[in-house]
């Protein structure tokens, strides 16, 4: 298991988050904040703490009490493909959310050892990914970053969602950029001033300032799926602009290279799910997960 290195100021073992949490090791870091697996002493259970980056939520009492109620429309998504979120405070003026803790681990670190995936173990967390957005979205909540690091592998093989709502959750920093579709054709489009997520996985229009929906997440989760079949992701760059640029300029119909055993049409389900214009993808998880049903 590889160490985690984390930021000046994290959390030591031992350290009791509002009087209430006390913290027994980090299980994970991101840009967000840090994830800490941590026992809650009022009920004596273990549970999952992510401490929020200060910075990113904005720091005044109307603002979080919009934060609460988004939290409030999160916590009624129940499902068991989908962690499920607990609570939110502030302990010494951070923000914290308390989540289901998952005794298990992240496709990413998967990823990262085994590299692509046979298709049918990626038709089975297919399925999955499907069933958890079908859920989320039927109760109007969207996850906005969805990636690797976000969804967790239990030892029998189950799959479940974490930081469901997180990135609507989070202040975006104002900016004088205006949120523009992807095919506006006046002019070059233009990168958002703030980009919250991970460029890699987020749809074009996330880029250019949109507000996260059902199609984005398709997007996010088609990123996730090509991944997994071929062992990375089909673009790279070195900032938000230059991901943009290659998103906005792919066909319709992204090649995905053909792996042995592979189902024939997972490939052409994952194209349409990263197409760059959102009316080419499908209209839901459901109508995705109908598709994937074809395949057997």
């Amino acid at each position: 298991m590889s160490t985690l290195t984390l930021p000046t100021g994290a959390l030591a073992p031992g350290m009791v988050v509002a009087e209430r949490y006390e913290i027994q090791d980090a299980i994970g870091v991101g840009g967000t904040g840090i994830v800490y697996r941590a026992r809650d002493r009022t009920l004596d259970d273990t549970l999952a703490l992510k401490m929020l980056r200060p910075e990113l939520v904005a720091d005044d009492p109307r603002a979080r009490e919009e934060l609460k109620q988004e939290l409030r429309l999160t916590r009624r998504v129940s499902h068991r493909n989908i962690v499920r979120t607990h609570d939110f405070g502030v302990s010494r003026g951070v923000p914290y959310l308390t989540m289901e803790y998952v005794e298990g681990t992240s496709l990413a670190a998967v990823l990262v050892h085994r590299g692509s995936l046979p298709a049918t173990v990626v038709l089975a967390l297919a399925r999955q990914l499907m069933r958890a957005l079908e859920a989320a979205h039927d109760q109007g909540v969207m996850h906005g970053d969805l990636k690797p690091a976000n969804l967790l592998l239990a030892s029998d093989g189950l799959l479940k969602v974490t930081d469901f709502g997180v990135a609507s959750l989070i202040r975006r920093p104002a900016s004088s950029v205006r949120p523009r579709a992807v095919d506006e054709a006046s002019g070059p489009p233009r990168l958002a001033g703030a980009v919250i997520g991970t460029p890699e996985y987020m749809a074009p229009e996330l880029l250019l300032g949109g507000e996260p929906d059902v199609a984005a997440d398709l997007y996010s989760a088609g990123m996730v799926l090509y991944e997994c079949l071929t062992g990375a992701t089909p673009f790279q760059g070195d900032t938000p602009r230059g991901f943009l640029a290659q998103k906005l300029d792919t066909p319709r119909e992204t090649p995905i290279p053909a792996l042995k055993g592979e189902p024939d049409s997972l490939p052409a389900i994952v194209a349409l799910m990263i197409s760059p214009q959102p009316s080419d993808r499908p209209i839901s998880a459901s109508a995705v997960a109908a598709l994937l049903a074809r395949l057997g």
